[in-house]
């Protein structure tokens, strides 16, 4: 595997495109993080890996470096768990299969639940053409919730509120999708065959919604876990688990503790789906910066030991 970058401050390992569940295109969103501070970028799409094949290389912004990156959904215990894999081979043949498989298991999945959805509205409002762009490899339930505020019914629902509001308006109308995940184990794995640095992605969320912590750390790194994403925009609006910025930053705090006494990889991604977040999220990370050199000298990305070696 390849080393990581050293700068935290430097990278953003944690970017969403078309080919998810993002707004911009792959070239688009590279040349949106110029002159923001970013050098080495990771587009770490669910369960895609396209942009990695479509983007010309010759064509990435000057000064940026591009690292191979995929955020998958896998099982740990009673959670649902984003694993991101970083500095991988994209063309692996066991990623590749996997990933075949589990974008035809999702276009099933999701074709079933439009047509409950549409059983429910009494109209044929939701359609693969008006649901999902033509370039989407992952469908997703943000498409669907995106297509849904469309209709007369949910047109007046502020768009930072869909998402919450039609998981419960699915739920509670018993509709939902069958998406078999690996477990957490098995996701480590795949990312290891393929090269990949194993990176759990926005850890904070997990601890608040009740895994314990420190204790998981220590069961995930023992299964081959690589890394935490610590450094992460947790103060967002609407967001009730840090109802102030106080909060967020403290919960970086502790897992930057964390990942020192463990000695994981520590990552930082701002988790960009649409440019209008890209101000509020980055300044949100300057003031977790600020606050990390307040409590220590944070030393290099790769904590496992001396210049990066495995101690």
């Amino acid at each position: 595997m390849t080393r990581l970058n050293q700068d935290w401050w430097e990278q953003d390992f944690h970017l969403h495109t078309t080919y998810s569940d993002g707004s911009l295109r792959p070239m688009e969103l590279l040349e949106s993080l110029v002159g923001l501070g970013v050098r080495h970028v990771a587009i770490t799409d669910h369960e895609s890996v396209r942009a990695y094949r479509e983007l010309d290389v010759h064509r990435i912004p000057t000064g940026l470096e591009l690292h191979p990156g995929i955020e998958l959904d896998c099982q740990w215990q009673d959670f649902e768990v984003h694993l991101l894999g970083l500095d991988f081979r994209p063309d692996h043949p066991d990623l590749e299969a996997y990933l075949d498989h589990i974008h035809r298991v999702r276009r099933v999945q999701y074709l079933r639940l439009m047509e409950a959805i549409n059983r429910e509205l009494r109209e044929e409002f939701l359609t693969p053409e008006t649901v999902f762009p033509p370039e989407t490899d992952t469908w997703m339930k943000p498409h669907i919730f995106q297509r849904l505020g469309q209709h007369p019914r949910f047109q007046h629902l502020d768009p930072e509120d869909r998402y919450r509001f039609f998981k419960e308006w699915l739920a509670d109308r018993g509709l939902r999708v069958e998406i078999p995940r690996p477990t957490l184990a098995e996701g480590i794995d795949l990312i290891h065959r393929a090269g990949g640095y194993a990176v759990l992605a926005h850890p904070g969320y997990y601890w608040k919604h009740g895994m314990a912590f420190p204790e998981s750390l220590r069961v995930m790194k023992e299964m081959g876990l690589d890394g935490l994403e610590v450094f992460y925009p947790y103060y967002q609006p609407n967001a009730p688990e840090f109802p102030t910025e106080t909060a967020a930053i403290e919960t970086v705090l502790t897992l930057y503790q964390w990942g020192q006494e463990f000695r994981l990889l520590m990552t930082r991604g701002s988790d960009i789906h649409r440019p209008e977040h890209r101000t509020e999220r980055y300044r949100h990370l300057h003031r977790v910066r600020q606050a990390v050199a307040a409590l220590s000298d944070p030393g290099p990305l790769d904590a496992r030991g001396p210049a990066g070696e495995a101690g």
